[in-house]
């Protein structure tokens, strides 16, 4: 069969349907094609602020908890927050809002989310001001601000795309989840790097990032187990949750225990190593379940 006729059977296919049904393309049609078009770069725009905001929150306890990490450290991660909050800002400033109402319910969320994605990168550009003027105090209470700030702009976003199929608070648990996944992850796969520039470092900054990378996913795998089993059992039908948890969950947690091991024995460049490997798994598995968000209508 060549090509040419495949495509004349399915165009005979394509009028029969809409003589059939003379109204269903433009009933269901146009609002499937637009939730799935303008779904992806609404994912992406999530995917974006979810980096910046997880990084955040995780650099702020990391900061706090940790005072013997360099100011370096807190100043280039902060760089790559500015880069990705400042991206996914940008990205959702220039998708019209009145243009997304296929995909996202009415309501005062939407109008809110640019300004409080903007403040955060603000607060971000003032950390690292803050880093390179050598106001390491300062810099910690910007940095805590700047997670809080974050943690409210991650609810915004949830509550302005959260599904009518489930209730709100589980796409707020969905994204604040996989945003601490992310922030987990980035930040110890870069503070590995960063051990290459202050190898007197004790190991247990990356050990307790590694564990609340552990726990995290952990969390996220039983919110998985809760949505499949209770809230939304359809969605095993669905590829995109297979992969959503087998390579964004069950991966990143087995490369974990790996993680803890080489880390206590001070094997850096091992350790770091996995963690690429954890990172580029939960980025791939919260990419899906932020598409699925749109094109499923379920936050996964």
């Amino acid at each position: 069969m060549t090509v040419h006729t495949t495509r004349k059977r399915v165009w005979r296919f394509v009028r029969n349907a809409q003589a059939s049904a003379p109204g269903l393309w433009e009933t269901v049609g146009p609002s499937w094609y637009a939730a799935k078009v303008q779904g992806v770069p609404l994912g992406l725009f999530i995917f974006l602020v979810q980096i910046a905001a997880g990084g955040a929150i995780v650099q702020a306890f990391l900061d706090w908890l940790e005072p013997d990490v360099s100011p370096g450290y807190l100043q280039l991660n902060g760089l790559f927050f500015i880069l990705f909050g400042g991206a996914g800002a940008w990205l959702r400033a220039i998708l019209p809002a009145a243009r997304m109402l296929s995909v996202a319910p009415d309501g005062p969320w939407i109008d809110l989310e640019v300004p409080v994605w903007i403040a955060f990168t603000v607060l971000m550009g003032c950390l690292v001001l803050a880093l390179y003027v050598r106001q390491r105090p300062v810099a910690t209470r910007i940095g805590a601000v700047g997670g809080v700030v974050g943690l409210i702009a991650l609810a915004v976003t949830s509550l302005a795309y959260a599904p009518a199929t489930v209730a709100p608070l589980y796409t707020v648990v969905s994204i604040v989840g996989g945003a601490l996944a992310l922030g987990t992850s980035w930040n110890g796969m870069m503070l590995g790097h960063w051990y290459l520039n202050t190898p007197r470092l004790a190991p247990r900054p990356l050990v307790r990032l590694n564990q609340a990378m552990a726990a995290v996913v952990v969390g996220q795998g039983a919110y998985a187990a809760l949505l499949a089993t209770v809230i939304a059992p359809a969605v095993m039908e669905s590829w995109f949750f297979w992969v959503r948890v087998g390579v964004g969950l069950v991966f990143p947690l087995a490369l974990s225990v790996p993680v803890h091991l080489t880390a206590r024995v001070r094997s850096m460049m091992s350790a770091t190593g996995l963690l690429y490997i954890a990172l580029g798994a939960i980025l791939a598995g919260e990419l899906v379940g932020r598409l699925f968000l749109f094109f499923g209508q379920v936050p996964i």
